[in-house]
């Protein structure tokens, strides 16, 4: 049995092969639970030790590179920062971690308010 579609390349598909289904009785087990176990497990421990080096090693070289290519964003934005008066200090009070950001701006703002 063929098919014609009214696509521009006027192909036949041809549809005769059957589709077998079979279900898995009790006890016995599907197979796509291996294959699923498979899908997930660490190619890594597949990849032989050479090849896991080189990756690593350019993996290493790449984030250095791209470290290196924004250092003088970096640089400017906290510059920049600096000259806004942002300034960052590492605070335990009134607790662990609180952020210690003073701005000339809103202070600026409280006192001409005042």
């Amino acid at each position: 049995m063929a098919i014609e579609t009214d696509n521009p390349i006027d192909e036949e598909i041809d549809i005769e092969e059957e589709a077998v289904v079979s279900l898995p009785e009790d006890g016995e087990e599907v197979a796509e639970e291996t294959e699923a176990e498979d899908f997930f497990a660490n190619v890594a421990e597949t990849i032989d030790d050479k090849a896991l080096k080189q990756l690593a090693s350019d993996l290493i070289s790449e984030y250095d590179s791209d470290k290196e290519s924004r250092k003088d964003w970096e640089d400017t934005y906290r510059n920049g920062l600096d000259l806004l008066g942002f300034k960052y200090k590492s605070t335990t009070q009134p607790f662990k971690g609180a952020s210690n950001v003073n701005h000339p701006l809103l202070s600026e703002a409280v006192t001409q308010f005042q």
